[in-house]
């Protein structure tokens, strides 16, 4: 009974399913459509900027190398910059404390595979909106100065066989990129008591 109902489902399912199912004679199973040990598009360039805003001066350099073309286009404010003026940018100075960024809205569009290619890393396109907040070193009272960054991005990744790639096979960089940015102090709150709510 059990085996019945076995290889009923199954035909069910083959008969039912998309194109990307297909049957062994060991297992049905599910094509992926990237590889297991590599990420998303949004999610490689999420973890490609935290790294390279939050990295110490110890780690910035393999954090930038591993996330930015060495011949990446960037353009900032409609300004070209270079990599290494990219690099002074985003770059941790003496005077911070600590950098949080944050993501409230991303998107991707992958690039399409040509028929019968092998599944491998996404390339393609990511719009994002995201947040740099860094807490300086420089208080008033008891609370770090702050400097934040909003920047609105797209960009381009995709394979680089000019770097090394990563232990799953990755060689995926940015490498292009169109930003407008803004960068600005909140106002500070000398009387925080004069704000509180009582009950």
């Amino acid at each position: 009974m059990h085996l019945f109902l076995y290889v009923f489902y199954t035909c069910m399912l083959c008969a039912l399913a998309p194109p990307v199912l297909r049957y062994t004679h060991r297992a049905l199973f599910i094509r992926p459509t990237r590889t297991i040990m590599t990420s998303s598009l949004q999610d490689f360039a999420k973890a490609g900027l935290t790294a390279i805003y939050t990295a110490d001066a110890e780690h910035f350099d393999a954090a930038f190398n591993a996330f930015v073309s060495p011949n990446a286009e960037i353009h900032i404010n409609e300004q070209k910059l270079s990599r290494d003026d990219f690099r002074a940018r985003v770059r941790k100075n003496e005077m911070t404390q600590s950098v949080h960024v944050e993501f409230p809205n991303a998107i991707e569009v992958p690039r399409k595979q040509e028929e019968g290619a092998a599944a491998g890393p996404e390339e393609g396109l990511v719009g994002m909106f995201y947040k740099v907040t860094r807490a300086l070193k420089i208080r008033v009272r008891v609370s770090p100065m702050q400097n934040i960054e909003e920047v609105t991005l797209q960009a381009r990744i995709e394979q680089d066989p000019s770097v090394q790639a990563d232990e799953a096979g990755d060689q995926r960089r940015l490498t292009f990129m169109w930003a407008t940015a803004i960068n600005f102090r909140p106002p500070i709150n000398f009387n925080p008591a004069a704000h509180a709510v009582h009950t």
